[in-house]
């Protein structure tokens, strides 16, 4: 069922186990097992998020790439995520994409460095792994959308994550605190815990006055995310790189998208431009137009326009009527440019002056054409 992120129920946590990376323990070694008797690999396909989301990662081509991992019948998808900008619409299409395959897929997400709109992906992963040290900076940042502090909240509760962190990465008024119990386990909390009664200690992580960004051994130590070598885990028994395919499909899907973005931009650049070059068509149509001079001169004896008069007329009767005949022509070759797309991608004042234009041109061009054998006589 297709859900917006504020129908998420915040009351309820499903993380299946199956959706988490382990190895199972074996009491034999897979390789001293008769080869039919051994277990079969589990299977993932590692797609990059890279860059920014909805220019470099594109909801079209992630919704295919998914689409393929699950026709291949692949359980596992790995994200290697290293983005911290793009457009949040963009991202939440990307969630949906997630939502689409819930039930077939399981998400998991290296994070090399996650801020900005790439945090939805992010938590909407089933677990989240970086690396230690890693590379410099923070590996999680700033949201940049206090706004959405309760639906990032409420998505990353859904997975399991920390509500508390991710409601610090969203809004800068958030405090975090890391509370250490007698057992060690160190916890994110939003409140200062009375330690005195307690026999913990804690610190403030993340005041009101910033907002929280963490690096990789700091999510590790408040349990964020899992310090662990994935590349080394995955190229055990247990696990089976299916392929770069799914990476392939996100690449060529973006990069068809980005053609189809370039040649809509072309084909709106040239409809504006020819839009443009009707004003000046229309304009010499009635600048031809026989009516608009008085330089037809009078035959005494028949009471009509002399020979050189009707000749007059009839030649500006006929440079208006190929000038108007023109803006027809014009108009429909914007029709045609504009036939691959909807009408709603279009100003609507574009598509009225177009379509008061055809009238027009189309009554001036009968006009002319019934006046054209005038000859002056009364």
């Amino acid at each position: 069922m297709h859900r917006t992120l504020t129908a998420i129920a915040v009351t309820s946590v499903v993380t299946l186990a199956s959706a988490h990376f382990s190895i199972p323990p074996a009491d034999t070694p897979a390789a001293d097992l008769p080869r039919a008797a051994r277990p079969q690999p589990t299977r993932y396909a590692v797609i990059p998020i890279k860059g920014v989301i909805g220019d470099d990662v594109l909801p079209a081509g992630f919704r295919e790439a998914l689409a393929l991992v699950v026709r291949r019948k692949v359980g596992h998808v790995v994200f290697e995520i290293d983005s911290d900008a793009g457009d949040p619409a963009a991202a939440h299409a990307l969630v949906d994409a997630l939502r689409e395959h819930d039930e077939r897929l399981a998400y998991h997400a290296h994070v090399v460095r996650a801020a900005g709109p790439a945090l939805w992906l992010v938590a909407a992963c089933d677990d989240l792994f970086v690396d230690v040290p890693g590379p410099a900076g923070a590996a999680f940042g700033a949201l940049g959308q206090p706004e959405a502090t309760s639906d990032l909240a409420a998505l990353a509760q859904h997975r399991g994550h920390s509500t508390v962190i991710f409601r610090a990465l969203a809004d800068p008024a958030a405090e975090v605190y890391a509370w250490s119990g007698s057992g060690g386990v160190v916890t994110a909390v939003r409140e200062r815990p009375p330690t005195a009664n307690e026999g913990g200690a804690s610190e403030l992580i993340d005041g009101p006055t910033s907002t929280l960004a963490l690096i990789p051994a700091e999510a590790v130590r408040l349990g964020l995310a899992r310090d662990w070598a994935l590349r080394d885990v995955l190229r055990g028994d247990a696990w089976k790189d299916a392929g770069d395919f799914a990476a392939k499909a996100l690449a060529e899907a973006t990069a068809k998208a980005r053609r189809e973005a370039a040649e809509r931009a072309r084909d709106m650049a040239t409809i504006a431009e020819w839009h443009g070059l009707l004003g000046r068509h229309a304009a010499r149509a009635e600048a031809s137009d026989p009516a608009a001079f008085s330089d037809y001169r009078r035959d005494a004896v028949n009471r009509s326009w002399s020979d050189a008069s009707i000749a007059r007329w009839r030649q500006r009767t006929d440079e208006a009527i190929d000038g108007w005949t023109t803006v027809v022509k014009g108009i429909q070759q914007i029709y045609d440019k504009m036939r691959p797309y909807a009408r709603e991608d279009f100003d609507p004042a574009l598509v009225d002056d177009l379509r008061d234009l055809d009238v027009r041109a189309g009554l001036e061009i009968k006009r002319l054409r019934t006046n054209r054998g005038r000859d002056g006589s009364y």
